[in-house]
Order: structure tokens, then sequence, then C-alpha cells
């Protein structure tokens, strides 16, 4: 059902940003990440952070952002902005308990989070930003499979606080739509998606 509805934001980004597209603003210094700009990021993750090799059938991180240029025209050229929003992520996992007995633990994460960045443009169409993270990962867990009689080990310890620092940048094929890369992030080490500026 969260793939679906992902699946649905990231079709209507693509049609929102085709329509800007077919306006044809020329990009002007500046324009990228402005105070009072919203943007709105969905990405995949590469390289999953929260589940080791001894996991299996790990669900790619999967995230949905928002992003508030709170203030704007830092530094002697104004091209600084700080960046404050909301973070929601998920991800999942399956872990075998035994070698031998297909048995274990079906694990889902949601990440619940706030974010803020401070964003500097070095060069046209181009938002480069570094921020930190913090939040919280709820971990949902069901058995799978029968263990054996009097032989039940505990499930591993997945969830708590999240803290983290990244760097990243957007890429503006539009006035509006962007694409981007976030590397150290906390639940992949490395995040790519799409990003539409309201």
């Amino acid at each position: 059902m969260i793939m679906k509805r992902l699946s649905l934001l990231l079709l209507a980004l693509c049609v929102m940003g085709g329509a800007a597209n077919a306006q044809k603003k020329p990009f002007r210094d500046g324009d990228v990440f402005s105070k009072g700009d919203v943007v709105l990021n969905l990405g995949i993750g590469l390289g999953n952070m929260v589940y080791n090799d001894s996991y299996t059938k790990k669900v790619p991180p999967i995230s949905l952002s928002g992003e508030y240029a709170v203030t704007g025209n830092l530094f002697n050229n104004g091209r600084g902005v700080v960046g404050l929003g909301a973070y929601i992520g998920y991800t999942g996992a399956k872990y075998r308990a035994f070698d031998n007995l297909d048995a274990g633990w079906n694990f889902n994460n949601l990440i619940l989070g706030v974010r803020g960045a401070l964003h500097y443009q070095f060069v046209n169409r181009l938002d480069t930003y570094l921020g930190l993270f913090l939040g919280y990962n709820i971990t949902m867990t069901n058995d799978y499979g029968s263990f054996p009689s009097g032989l039940r080990p505990s499930a591993p310890a997945v969830g708590g606080f999240e803290f983290a620092f990244y760097v990243g940048a957007r890429y503006y094929l539009t006035q509006r739509f962007a694409v981007f890369g976030e590397v150290g992030y906390g639940l992949a080490t490395v995040n790519l998606g799409l990003a539409y500026k309201f």
C-alpha cells in the first residue's frame, strides 16, 4: 500500500515537472532555493544502513521529505539559505533465526523526524547543502514460521532514536522540477530521487 501511494506521488511529480518545463522560464541566480520556497523530495536509498548482511529480503529505504526555506540572503553574496522540514521513511527486512529452519521475524520500520540544512548555490541550477537529521525509528515485528518447542530466541533489537549528518545537491531541470542525491543519511548510504518546488 505504501509503495502504491509513493508511486502515485512520483507520477504526480513527473506530471507537474513536465508542466513546468513547458513554460520554459529562464533560470536566474538565486532561483534554486530562496526564502519562502517549499520543496518536496521523494527518494530511494542505496545501501541499507538499518539492516546488515544477516538480514534477507531487505526493502530499499523509501523516503518523503519536505523543506521550507526559513531564511535567505546569507553571506556577503546572498547565496546562503537555511531550510527546515519534516521527514518520513520506510524500510523493512526478514531475519531467519536458524540456519536449518525457516522461522524468524519480519521487520517493518517507519522513521519519522525533522531535519535542517544550510544551502549554498555555487553554480546555476545547482542547490548544494549540508544538514542534520533527528528522528525516531518505529519498529514493527512479527514472527514467521514455527519455532521448535522450548527454543525461541529473542528478536534482534532494531529501532530507537536516529541522528545523522548528510550532504546533498538538487539539480533543477526546470524552474520547479529537480533530481537530487544525498550521502551520509541515517537510513541509506546514498539517497537518490526527484524533487518538486512549490
